[in-house]
């Protein structure tokens, strides 16, 4: 009588420890989800990282040309208002010059803006994917230790034939008057 009370006393140590086990490891499965989550970031990251180069470049490129302009005007005078051969043209053709001028202007003016409105958009991007950056950033700093958890992920089928052992002998404690009937651990 006294073994099977000390067997049950076991028993019971037993449960309590697989439970604890198994809990700590829920939290720690939980952590990982969590990471996955924040791995989905990476390629918008080099995304990310990817356009702001681009535009560096093409800032770049941009102050290049501005500075070709300027020494072209130097050289050939930006004075000049009128295109070639426009004075020896009928006074119609050159209304017609002019408004063809006009709709180049105009579109010009319309790209510009467009071009200046997907600046504005791509740097409130850069802005967003930059301080999304550095939280996915700083999380993966505070989780380094669970790094080694997705190179050696414990085994859960052990766990689960420990779950099903744990069951059992919870029904079998209920039904039967003088306690579990213990079996032998596979």
């Amino acid at each position: 009588m006294l073994t099977l009370h000390s067997r049950i006393a076991d028993q019971e140590k037993n449960l309590q420890q697989t439970k604890t086990l198994s809990e700590s490891e829920r939290q720690k499965l939980d952590q990982l989800t969590t990471a996955q989550d924040a791995l989905l970031f990476k390629d918008d990251l080099e995304v990310i990282k990817e356009k702001n180069h681009e535009i560096h470049q093409d800032k770049a490129t941009l102050t290049d040309f501005r500075g070709e302009l300027k020494q072209i005007q130097d050289h050939i005078g930006a004075d000049k208002t009128a295109p070639d051969g426009l004075p020896h043209k009928s006074v119609t053709e050159q209304g017609q010059i002019l408004s063809e001028i006009r709709a180049q202007v105009g579109q010009l003016n319309a790209q510009r803006q467009s071009e200046s409105d997907l600046w504005q958009s791509l740097g409130m991007q850069i802005d967003d994917k930059t301080s999304n950056l550095a939280n996915v950033s700083k999380w993966l700093e505070e989780h380094v230790a669970d790094e080694s958890l997705l190179a050696s992920f414990p085994e859960t089928g052990r766990l689960k034939n420990l779950r099903a052992e744990l069951v059992e002998l919870k029904e079998n404690k209920k039904h039967s008057p003088n306690g579990p009937k213990i079996r032998p651990r596979r």
